[in-house]
């Protein structure tokens, strides 16, 4: 008989401890990530220096969905410097905070003579941290396509092939 009352203070023990362990909200104690980040960009694609606004279109815990648009400048081999509007789209694994990163960029030149837009293929690191107003931080590898590669750092406008990036999350 006592071993009928221990099963039966279990069988009623249970579903209360089930019920207090699930009474959390599930929403509030989940962290949303920043949607938004602005960005000071030195480096990457035909820019040399630019700010940049980025907004993530999709956010999972492993996958985050990005693009982005700056205003920047740009230099030629004459030291003549070009406004520049590079923007990306870009995709992003990883768990947490850290992500790699894989893209397609292209910075629109203005008022060069010869050229007006170079295209790059983006893969990088990226810190993306989980509270607003905190630190972004982004290194990208860009490689230029054709992949021309003859005189990377030279030409007409520059081209860098890395881009480093740092800002604040919103």
């Amino acid at each position: 008989m006592p071993d009928l009352n221990k099963c039966a203070v279990l069988v009623l023990v249970l579903p209360c401890i089930a019920i207090a362990l699930n009474a959390q909200v599930p929403g509030e104690s989940q962290h949303r990530r920043p949607m938004n980040a602005i960005y000071w960009s030195v480096g990457g694609g035909a820019t040399y220096i630019a700010f940049e606004y980025e907004r993530l279109i999709f956010s999972s815990n492993s996958l985050l969905l990005s693009a982005g648009a700056g205003l920047g400048s740009a230099l030629s081999d004459a030291e003549t410097s070009y406004k520049t509007l590079p923007f990306h789209f870009s995709g992003n694994i990883g768990r947490r905070t850290s992500f790699f990163e894989f893209g397609l960029g292209n910075t629109l030149i203005f008022d060069h003579p010869d050229r007006d837009a170079v295209t790059y293929l983006i893969l990088g690191y990226r810190l993306s941290l989980l509270k607003k107003r905190k630190i972004a931080f982004s290194f990208r590898l860009h490689l230029d396509i054709p992949f021309d590669y003859i005189d990377v750092v030279g030409g007409d406008p520059k081209f860098f092939p890395y881009g480093l990036g740092l800002g604040i999350a919103f």
